[in-house]
């Protein structure tokens, strides 16, 4: 750095990473050994480039090469495109993964929903059942109790006949008991020839 004029230390100080990876790259080294070197070494192997005349090992030259520029230019390009590229691919794939997501989170809120409202029906269908099976319990009781009590009102009303049959028959009898002392002297004043 220090074979650098105090302008061109800032300027070069100034680069960010990738800059300085495209920088060296452009010369002929390697991107690997490159993507792999710290900030400092990156710095100070660019600074050499630099006072070299911009190739590596090579003496300084002093000048301007048109071509080189545009060379250099066009890999920067090619480079800030190909990123470029890659950044919106990410972008999209995070966002189809996330879209992905949500569709698949609202099928899951939907088969919830609808997993909650069978539920309900399923439910609510048994209570209704329930219910009517309760009516249903409650009809047949209430036809039992009255039949049981038609029946037992035919059972009073059939006793209090007999009873009141059985009371006309008593009476008849003790009207007949009463009648029969005076008709059995008589039978007996009666002589039967055999």
């Amino acid at each position: 750095m220090e074979k650098l004029a105090a302008a061109q230390q800032q300027s070069v100080k100034k680069m960010s990473d990738e800059r300085l990876r495209l920088k060296l790259v452009a010369p002929g080294y390697e991107e690997d050994v490159v993507v792999a070197m710290e900030r400092e070494t990156m710095l100070s192997t660019y600074a050499e480039v630099l006072a070299s005349g911009g190739v590596r090992g090579a003496p300084a030259q002093v000048g301007y090469d048109p071509d080189v520029e545009a060379q250099k230019l066009a890999f920067e390009k090619q480079k800030w495109e190909a990123k470029l590229r890659r950044e919106e691919a990410e972008r999209e794939e995070r966002k189809a993964e996330r879209e992905e997501k949500l569709r698949k989170d609202q099928a899951k809120l939907r088969r919830e929903e609808a997993e909650r409202e069978d539920k309900l029906r399923k439910e609510e269908a048994e209570q209704r059942r329930w219910e009517a099976e309760q009516r249903r319990w409650e009809a047949d009781r209430e036809e039992r109790q009255r039949k049981e009590l038609v029946e037992n009102e035919r059972r009073q009303t059939e006793m209090q006949q007999q009873a009141e049959l059985f009371a006309q028959r008593r009476r008849e009898l003790d009207r007949q008991t009463a009648r029969r002392p005076e008709i059995e002297p008589r039978r007996q004043d009666v002589i039967v020839p055999f």
